[in-house]
């Protein structure tokens, strides 16, 4: 769908919004998907992944990035470069795993960006890419939760055949592995 977003995001609107359509068509289609497995899709993660979204549309028009850096470049100035990235980094994957990554990134990186403008001093080679790639790294790493990621919420979409039909992985599941996950990245 990102590859057309020109073509689409003129008819529909915002990418979320076209990113509906395979959704319509596929339910769409006789035969092809049925009400059954509308209703076994896990709509409160859904709505979890969707919220995060929502959060980062807000806090990106709401002007708080530019409050945030600021705030963080102050804390930060006069810093070791190696503190600002290991800080940085450990600040995004703790975002990331609480929200999805695409969520994370649609809010951290302009903020990772004005931050490192800010904090790596001039004439330093790489610049602001000595911030902003280990955070756009870290950004995947965080996987401690279902809402961490969209594997992460196909895996707990997964129902067991029988009686209980109650899901595979537990969100218990995802923590220990996910917090070792995400130290190791």
């Amino acid at each position: 769908m990102w590859l057309s977003s020109s073509l689409t995001c003129a008819v529909f609107g915002d990418t979320s919004l076209s990113a509906l359509l395979p959704l319509v068509l596929l339910f769409s289609i006789p035969g092809l998907l049925t009400k059954a497995d509308f209703l076994s899709l896990p709509w409160d993660v859904c709505f979890l992944l969707a919220g995060g979204s929502c959060l980062a549309l807000a806090v990106r028009d709401s002007k708080l990035l530019e409050i945030a850096s600021s705030g963080a470049s102050q804390i930060l100035h006069g810093a070791p470069l190696w503190v600002c990235i290991v800080g940085t980094v450990t600040f995004v994957t703790l975002c990331s795993t609480a929200v999805s990554h695409i969520a994370a990134a649609n809010v951290l990186m302009p903020f990772i960006v004005a931050l490192g403008d800010e904090v790596v001093p001039k004439g330093i080679r790489g610049g602001v890419t000595l911030i902003a790639m280990p955070a756009a790294l870290a950004l995947s790493a965080g996987s401690a939760l279902p809402v961490s990621s969209a594997p992460n919420v196909n895996a707990t979409a997964i129902k067991r055949q029988g009686d209980d039909n109650r899901p595979w992985l537990q969100p218990k599941d995802f923590i220990i592995p996910g917090a070792v996950t995400s130290v190791v990245a």
